[in-house]
Parts: C-alpha cells; sequence; structure tokens
C-alpha cells in the first residue's frame, strides 16, 4: 500500500511530482467519489498550469466513477462558493497552488453540506481509498457527464450591486493581482466602472492581460507582493493599494502613504462602515486580536462575538447569531449578503465607498484606531520544540495574567499598573513554529517591550 504524506488535517498539499502528483489526483477523484457517492461535483481551479493539469486529472477520476461534474474552470475561491448557493451540488474541489510556497499545491474538498472535508470527518477516509486504489478504468453503468460553464458575470453582479456607486469621489487605486485569477475580475469591474462613469482609476501591477493559464502566479512571494504595490502607491499618488493571494480568497490594503494596514484593523473598519448602515447587527471576530474591533463595533452601535478562526467556525457563528459580517485578523472576511462566503473582493470596495462618504484619506481614517490598540502584527517563531516553550511561557506569567482563553491558542490578558496588554500564542500545525500577536491600549513602546519579552521566555534555554 502507497503511504501518502500530501493528507493534511484540513486538506490535500505537497509538492507537485513528489507528494502529489497526477496519478494521485485521479486516484483522489476515484476515492471521493466513493466516500460520498454525489450524483454531482462541481470543480474549479486557480490560473496555474498545474492547477490546471491535477485538476483534469480529478475531473477523470469522478466521470470515470459515473458522477456528473460541472467545471467552472479558472476562478477564485469565493466564485466557487458563491457558485455553489446557485448549483446546489453534492460537493466540490478546489485546486489552487500555496501561497508562498513554491511547487506547492493544495486541493481543498467540499462534502455534501458544502462544509470542508477534514481528518476529522472523512478525509482519512478518503486517504485510506487512495492508498488502495490504482489508476484504474472502471467498469460503471455509464460515465459522468462533463459541463464546463461559467457564473462570472453573476458573481461580478454580485460585486456591483454591494456598492452605492452613486456616491463614488474620483479616487485612484493601485491593484496588484499577481499574475493571478483576481486580474480578470479587476478587468470586468475597470469595464463596468467605465460603463457606468464610476470615477474610479485602476493603476494595475503584476496583472495579466491574457486570461487563462500562467505560469508566473505560484512562484510570486507574498512578500514580494506587498513590497511593489507599496512602492507604486507612493510613486502615483494613489488613494489606497490592494494586493491580493492566488486565488484572491484575501485581499492586503494599503493606505495613501504605502504602509500595509495589518488586517487586524481591516476588521474594524469594516465592521464600521457596515454597521452605519446596519446598526444593532452582531459583527463576529477572532480570538487572535480583538481590542480595537470591539471597541469599534460597540461605538458603532453594534454587538461584538467571538469566533474560532476558520471558514467553519465563522460561518456557524454567523448563521446561529444571525451576524451582518465576520473578520478574521488574517484577512479573511465573510458576508451576510454574500451567503456568508468569504470574499477578497467586497472589502476593498465598502473601504473605497467609506472613504468616499467619509471624505477623508485611508491613513486618517485609520491612525486613530492603529494609536489606540497599537499590534505587534503576526511574528513567527522558530522553536526546536514548540510544545515545551508554551509550557516554558505558561509558567511565566502564571501569577500575573488577569484573564486567559485558550478558545484558539494562549490567549493571556494583563493590566500592569494601569498598562493594559495582551498576546495570543498559537502553534502552526503544519511546522515547528508559533505564532505571536501582541497588542496593548495606547502605547506602542509596551508592544514592543512585550515582544521581546514574549519571545526571550520562548527561546530561554532553546540553543
Amino acid at each position: 500500500m502507497t503511504q501518502l504524506t500530501c493528507f493534511k488535517s484540513n486538506d490535500i498539499r505537497g509538492r507537485l511530482s513528489d507528494e502529489i502528483t497526477p496519478d494521485i489526483a485521479y486516484r483522489i477523484g476515484l476515492a471521493f467519489a466513493d466516500h460520498l457517492k454525489p450524483s454531482s461535483i462541481v470543480v474549479g481551479c486557480d490560473g496555474t498550469v498545474a492547477s490546471n493539469l491535477l485538476k483534469d486529472e480529478l475531473v477523470q477520476g469522478l466521470v470515470n466513477s459515473g458522477v456528473d461534474v460541472i467545471d467552472l474552470g479558472l476562478l477564485g475561491k469565493e466564485e466557487l462558493f458563491y457558485s455553489l448557493v446557485k448549483l446546489n451540488p453534492d460537493g466540490a474541489l478546489m485546486v489552487s497552488s500555496a501561497v508562498s510556497l513554491v511547487n506547492c499545491y493544495v486541493v481543498k474538498l467540499l462534502g455534501k453540506d458544502l462544509l470542508p472535508i477534514n481528518a476529522h470527518n472523512g478525509l482519512l477516509d478518503i486517504k485510506h481509498l487512495v492508498q488502495k486504489l490504482t489508476h484504474e478504468k472502471r467498469n460503471v453503468a455509464a460515465k459522468g457527464r462533463l459541463e464546463q460553464v461559467s457564473y462570472r458575470q453573476h458573481y461580478v453582479d454580485r460585486l456591483f450591486d454591494n456598492i452605492a456607486w452613486k456616491d463614488i469621489k474620483p479616487m485612484k487605486l493601485v491593484v496588484n493581482t499577481a499574475y493571478g485569477v483576481a486580474s480578470e475580475i479587476i478587468d470586468e469591474l475597470e469595464t463596468r466602472f467605465r460603463s457606468f462613469g464610476i470615477p474610479i482609476s485602476l493603476i494595475k501591477l503584476h496583472h495579466r492581460d491574457n486570461h487563462g493559464l500562467d505560469t508566473r502566479v505560484s512562484d510570486f512571494p507574498l512578500f514580494d507582493i506587498r513590497l511593489d504595490t507599496a512602492k507604486l502607491v507612493v510613486a502615483s499618488g494613489a488613494d489606497m493599494g490592494i494586493s491580493w493571494d492566488n486565488d484572491f480568497n484575501r485581499c492586503f490594503i494599503f493606505d495613501d502613504k504605502g504602509r500595509y494596514v495589518e488586517p487586524y484593523y481591516m476588521v474594524g473598519l469594516l465592521a464600521e462602515a457596515m454597521l452605519l448602515k446596519h446598526p444593532g447587527m452582531k459583527v463576529v471576530h477572532d480570538h487572535v486580536l480583538y481590542w480595537n474591533t470591539r471597541q469599534v463595533i460597540a461605538a458603532n452601535g453594534g454587538i461584538p462575538v467571538a469566533a474560532k478562526r476558520g471558514r467553519t467556525h465563522f460561518q456557524k457563528e454567523m448563521l446561529d447569531s444571525n451576524a451582518l459580517y465576520g473578520g478574521e485578523s488574517s484577512a479573511y472576511h465573510y458576508f451576510k449578503d454574500f451567503t456568508y462566503c468569504g470574499s477578497g473582493m467586497i472589502p476593498w470596495l465598502i473601504i473605497a465607498e467609506y472613504m468616499s462618504a467619509t471624505n477623508q484619506k485611508l491613513s486618517i481614517i485609520l491612525s486613530e484606531k492603529i494609536c489606540a490598540y497599537p499590534t505587534s502584527g503576526e511574528i513567527k517563531i522558530t522553536s526546536s520544540d514548540p510544545k515545551l516553550a508554551v509550557v516554558r511561557l505558561l509558567n511565566y506569567y502564571k501569577t500575573t495574567y488577569s484573564y486567559k482563553n485558550l478558545v484558539d491558542g494562549i490567549g493571556l490578558e494583563f493590566e500592569d499598573y494601569s498598562q493594559a496588554w495582551r498576546f495570543n500564542l498559537r502553534m502552526s500545525t503544519k511546522l515547528q513554529v508559533l505564532k505571536l500577536n501582541v497588542e496593548a491600549d495606547s502605547d506602542k513602546q509596551l508592544v514592543d517591550d512585550k515582544v521581546r519579552e514574549v519571545i526571550a521566555v520562548l527561546k530561554k534555554g532553546s540553543n
């Protein structure tokens, strides 16, 4: 039996031609059909050549098992989720290149309830089937049908309907699509801007004019995307910069001075903008960073609700509490009016509308929030023994914290002689890495001091 290393806790991912191959992709298609026993499956992929190759093999495995397949082609993850609500299939598969990992590809699986299949609800069963299967041609009564369709115009219609375009003031935006599928959405939006006389000028960076597969997407480091965007915002005098990851389910924002805006502050800003239109509604945030978010929600008449990070957790909490919006400090944003799907396109559109409504530059809008609750941003710390490092940290602070939260990693809050600060520490599920976030009440120097202190405790005795 072939042992597979590409099956992780939440998805299937690995290096191409090593951990995940076209043959393995084909067998995943067979196994997915055997496990789920679906009538119809929706598939899609990002704009990389390898993602398309793996998707085609998945499709062959499904079709050869008698499953009807709707192939949405090249698209972003949110396009897929939005289409699923309309199509109502028995499941879905999405292939994309991994962010910041060269030659690494990811297969996301959704079940009949259109929720992710992970190690707790069937992924290990599928792995077991894949290990037993060969590249077989199956004797089925009839092969499944393959239908290639696009819901892009419906998706763009929904984006366009989300904003009060008549109120938009003239603005110039840098848009860095990193040669990803976001290029196609930006072109669609730009066409509509021109058609309806909307005064938004787009300065395109790393944009692919010829829509289709592109070899440049997966090898584009996220850090370079941000650096290039910031430089062009300053050089062009733009009002805002936006960049995306490869399947544009996350967007990253830069203010008019070219400064990267921590996604944490975008959660509060989006909550503020949306609560102005829908006062009294609930907004979901994560347990990692939240002081600024809670303050903004309360100040704008909303009700803050906390949830564990992750699409499944956020969507469930939003449904249960009838929340207007949910935002993770890792740049994932979910919207009630977008069928609770995550989106990397809606956030920047809402921000552009809010900038027009307030007639303020983004740097001015954010400055008070950043000063009130400064943060370190996420810091990754390598450790040879992360569990031991965490135990050491808990022992160090065991008599000084005022509040402890263990819902998503370790969250400790402190009030030291009127100096309020907190941190969240999580262990990576894939690497020997600890992820640290620190925030404080109005004291950036305290943040810097506590970052050094926490890191010193984590690394003590590790060398």
